[in-house]
């Protein structure tokens, strides 16, 4: 049984590893995080003019042609781009309280489909209590729960997989919602 629990613990930590660096590359993208520096392009060194070789005095010019050869423009040495300045860390986004109704829901299990077993209380719990993070699913979306820096797992492993009622503080960053939470009690 250990086993089986310790290789859940391992996916569920997989799953979430996948899931915090699929969020910054989608804050990235959007525009919200440091953007890293372009590969320099190596350009060649502009072109010397070939020196034509003294020619005699033709006898007679030869007749123009109806269209005059294409010139090539003259290729400036490659300017690089200026860096910008370093950004200043971002603050800390303002929270507000809520309260919020929800199923909750660890990330594994709910993101993957892959309950190892039927009964998906048992499993949400035994997940959360391996420390996957947990999450409200709401009727606007998944919202990550967390309780400071000991996180919720105590205070949520008996709602496992239930409706709950979660109240706290809400933060937003980067398209990502998270509820630090002060009271959860089972939903009516």
């Amino acid at each position: 049984m250990r086993t089986k629990k310790s290789g859940i613990a391992a996916m569920c930590a997989a799953v979430v590893v996948l899931f915090v660096v699929s969020a910054v590359q989608l804050h990235a993208q959007a525009g919200g995080g440091a953007q890293p520096p372009a590969p320099k392009k190596e350009t060649p060194p502009p072109a010397k003019p070939a020196t034509p070789p003294a020619k005699e005095p033709a006898p007679a010019p030869a007749p123009k042609p109806a269209t005059p050869p294409a010139k090539e423009p003259a290729k400036e040495p490659a300017k690089e781009p200026a860096k910008e300045p370093a950004k200043e860390p971002a603050k800390a986004p303002a929270a507000k309280e809520v309260t919020l109704t929800g199923r909750v829901v660890d990330l594994h299990c709910f993101m993957t489909g892959d309950f190892p077993s039927s009964d998906k209380a048992k499993c949400t719990a035994d997940c959360i209590k391996a420390g996957v993070p947990a999450a409200l699913e709401t009727k606007d979306g998944l919202v990550i729960l967390g309780k400071g820096a000991t996180g919720p797992a105590k205070d949520i492993t008996a709602l496992a997989y239930m409706n709950a009622k979660v109240t706290g503080k809400m933060y937003e960053k980067g398209g990502v919602k998270y509820l630090d939470i002060t009271k959860i009690e089972k939903a009516e």
